[in-house]
């Protein structure tokens, strides 16, 4: 042989060795990787009860109400004339029965007023604060974006509105008992 095609035969054994090498260093790691996961799963389930993945250590603590608050705002404060305001029914579970009668008169309300035209509401929780708090009840002000939408969701405006939310102790969670939107 030459010493060209030495060179050339030589630089091809180098290139599949080293071929070899990644492959059987890819498929080591692969292995690894599955032998890890297993390992860590283990861990994360330790942490958490199998009835409510809340961690075991807080399960006997109520609710936070800042939850409760944030989830009541955005949900009851983001609906549209399409889903025939099925969003004051989902929030109905947060709330205390005087309430819950209130989010009726305005469920049967929105529904007997309702008209061709499309309208809709996004509602995010940009800044929650507390103004009052004792052992039973908690005052919030919560600062939202809301996104209006008339006629079309393309025809959508924006617009910043607070809301004041009262939370009661009830039990192990926390219920909604007064709401009031600012102008």
């Amino acid at each position: 042989m030459e010493r060209k095609q030495k060179i050339e035969v030589l630089i091809a054994v180098l290139v599949l060795l080293g071929l070899v090498v990644f492959l059987i260093w890819f498929l080591m790691r692969g292995e690894e990787t599955v032998q890890e996961q297993p390992q860590e799963q283990t861990q994360i389930q330790e942490q958490y009860d199998e009835e409510d993945l809340r961690p075991s250590d807080t399960s006997n603590q109520p609710d936070q109400p800042e939850t409760i608050a944030r989830v009541f705002v955005e949900r009851f404060g983001s609906f549209s004339s399409e889903s025939g305001y099925d969003n004051i029914e989902e929030v109905m579970v947060l709330a205390t029965e005087s309430v819950q009668i209130r989010l009726e008169q305005l469920l049967t309300q929105a529904r007997a007023s309702e008209s061709e035209a499309y309208y809709g509401v996004s509602t995010t929780v940009i800044g929650l604060s507390e103004t009052a708090i004792s052992e039973s009840e908690v005052v919030f002000d919560v600062t939202t974006q809301r996104r209006e939408s008339i006629d079309s969701p393309a025809n959508t405006t924006v617009k910043y509105q607070d809301i004041e939310l009262t939370l009661v102790a009830s039990g192990d969670t926390w219920l909604v008992s007064d709401f009031s939107w600012s102008d």
